[in-house]
C-alpha cells in the first residue's frame, strides 16, 4: 500500500472510532493513555540529583534504575552504576521502583487495550468475560503500583546512608549529601551541596493522578454490555453532565 492508502485506512479507523466511542469512555481512555506515557518517561530518565561546588569547581549527577550522568568542568560522562558493590541498598531501592512502574505499564496497557475494544462493542458477545470488573480492577492496581514506586523512593536517603556508612562514600562524605533528608542542600566553609527527586520520580507523580483520574471515570462507564442491545454507554445522567 501507498501511503495515500494507509492515511485513508487510518481516517476511516479514526472516524469509525470517534463515531462508536462515547465522551465518556474517551476521557477515561485519555487519562490512562496519559499515564502510559508518564510511566515510559519515568522509566526513560533520570530520578535523582546532586549538585555540588567543591573548590570551585561544580559537579551535577543524575542517577537512573541502570546509569548516573556525571557532569563537571565541561565533561559529561554517562556510566552504569547497578553492579558497584558499594551501593547495594540504593540499588534495591531503584530496582523496586522501576519494578512497580513496569508493573503499571503493564496494567494501563492491559487497560487501554481493553477498554478500547470494550468501547468499540467488541466485548459485548463475551458473555462469561467480566470486562467491566477486570478493566477497573487493573485500573486501581496500576495506579497501586505507581504509588507504591513514589512512595518506596522516599526511603532513598536511608539507603544511601546505610551503604555509606557501611562501604564508604561513593561522592562525598557521608554527612554532606543526601543521607538525611530526600531534598535539600547545605554549606560546608566555600563548598555548596544540594540534592532532590528529579524528572523520573516526578513523572511518576504525574502518572498516578493521571491513573486516579481513570480509575475513577471508569466507575461511570460501561466497556461491556452483556444484555444484548446496544453497545457501551455510560449513565445517562452522567452522560448529560458531560455534554
Amino acid at each position: 500500500m501507498d501511503n495515500k492508502q494507509n492515511l485513508l485506512i487510518f481516517k476511516i479507523f479514526a472516524l469509525f472510532v470517534m463515531v462508536s466511542i462515547t465522551k465518556a469512555h474517551a476521557i477515561a481512555l485519555l487519562f490512562a493513555l496519559l499515564a502510559l506515557v508518564c510511566t515510559i518517561i519515568s522509566f526513560s530518565t533520570y530520578w535523582y540529583k546532586v549538585e555540588a561546588s567543591v573548590g570551585g569547581a561544580d559537579l551535577k549527577v543524575l542517577i537512573s534504575f541502570m546509569k548516573e550522568n556525571t557532569q563537571t568542568r565541561g565533561i559529561d560522562q554517562t556510566k552504569s552504576w547497578y553492579e558497584s558493590g558499594k551501593r547495594n541498598r540504593e540499588r534495591a531501592i531503584y530496582g523496586v521502583c522501576i519494578a512497580f512502574v513496569i508493573l503499571s505499564f503493564i496494567s494501563l496497557l492491559y487497560v487501554l487495550v481493553m477498554g478500547l475494544i470494550g468501547a468499540l462493542g467488541g466485548l459485548n458477545r463475551f458473555t462469561k468475560l467480566r470486562a467491566n470488573l477486570s478493566i477497573r480492577l487493573m485500573n486501581i492496581v496500576s495506579m497501586l503500583f505507581l504509588l507504591i514506586a513514589v512512595l518506596a523512593f522516599i526511603r532513598l536517603p536511608q539507603s544511601t546512608n546505610d551503604d555509606c556508612k557501611s562501604n564508604g562514600p561513593v561522592y562525598f562524605p557521608c554527612n554532606l549529601y543526601g543521607c538525611d533528608s530526600f531534598y535539600g542542600g547545605q554549606s560546608v566553609n566555600n563548598d555548596s551541596f544540594h540534592w532532590t527527586p528529579y524528572i523520573g520520580w516526578g513523572f511518576a507523580i504525574v502518572a498516578a493522578f493521571f491513573n486516579a483520574f481513570s480509575v475513577v471515570i471508569s466507575f461511570f462507564v460501561s466497556f461491556q454490555n452483556t444484555t444484548g442491545g446496544a453497545t457501551t454507554t455510560p449513565s445517562k445522567d452522567y452522560q448529560e453532565q458531560l455534554e
